[in-house]
């Protein structure tokens, strides 16, 4: 990370976005995907995965990243230069200052396609997601060959252009349906950190299943009971900007610039986000 306040003094680079012990731990399980791409043995002690590359997303409250987790298996052939081999995966980052970076999903949100298929062994994605209307597009390139493949570096008699290919691909997303707080069948709550707000209204945006339920309730920063706000009314269907009310009434404006928690009661129900708006 460098920062500028006039674009012609930075700060010094520091190092915030590195693959780590657990990426490691995955190395092997990424590999098995591809073994039958892959164009060298597994060495030990060479087997690790890196950090690739990185898209963004910038939502209203955080940063999503969308990382390329490297795995390698060893160095290919010194005949094909030496380059490390391995394939490549999307997987999801969160940040709210671009410093700290949380990534509590080892798992890709784009995955590789089989080993029939174009976006089979390489993926990388457009450096920014993009927003069009309520949809999120994510625009990538899908190799059906590894890092270290032979077409890598050679043109001429390994299948670059008919058996090697790249194309472009899209994933789409819902708007910010990145990843949602599911309540079990029997029910389960969730509730958030003291937080203060502008706003009239509070939205879900949300998805409940049938027979299920979503309802809330506003506490005060201890995590006491509200008088007044209670549950909410029940709060069903598939909606990106569902507006919540208690006893038929929206008008959260009452409770704006003071400290709150909510309490989310979910049944059979997937949370994305919340938000307070005029």
């Amino acid at each position: 990370l460098v920062t500028s306040t006039d674009f012609l003094n930075w700060s010094d680079p520091r190092l915030i976005f590195a693959a780590d012990k657990r990426d490691d731990v995955g190395t092997l399980q990424r590999l098995e995907k591809v073994r039958p791409l892959l164009s060298v043995e597994d060495d030990p002690l060479v087997m690790r995965s890196e950090v690739y590359g990185v898209g963004i997303y910038q939502a209203e409250s955080c940063t999503i990243g969308f990382p390329w987790i490297f795995s390698i298996n060893n160095r290919a052939p010194a005949s094909l230069h030496g380059n490390q081999e391995g394939p490549c995966e999307i997987q999801l980052a969160v940040s709210r200052d671009l410093d700290n970076w949380d990534r509590p999903f080892r798992v890709p949100v784009v995955p590789l396609g089989t080993t029939e298929e174009w976006d089979s062994g390489f993926l990388i994605t457009q450096s920014n997601a993009l927003r069009v209307g309520d949809e999120i597009r994510l625009y990538y390139s899908g190799w059906n060959f590894t890092h270290g493949a032979p077409c890598c570096y050679a043109r001429e008699g390994t299948g670059r252009g008919s058996r090697y290919k790249s194309q472009i691909g899209l994933v789409t997303w819902k708007l910010d349906r990145f990843v949602s707080l599911d309540g079990p069948p029997d029910g389960g709550t969730v509730t958030t950190v003291p937080l203060t707000f502008t706003g009239n209204r509070l939205e879900l945006n949300a998805r409940v299943a049938e027979g299920g339920m979503l309802r809330v309730e506003m506490l005060d920063a201890a995590g006491r009971p509200l008088p007044g706000w209670s549950l909410s009314d029940p709060w069903t269907g598939d909606r990106l900007r569902g507006v919540v009310s208690w006893g038929g009434t929206t008008d959260v404006s009452r409770l704006a610039s003071r400290a709150v928690c909510l309490r989310i009661h979910l049944r059979s129900a997937e949370l994305y986000s919340f938000a307070f708006r005029d």
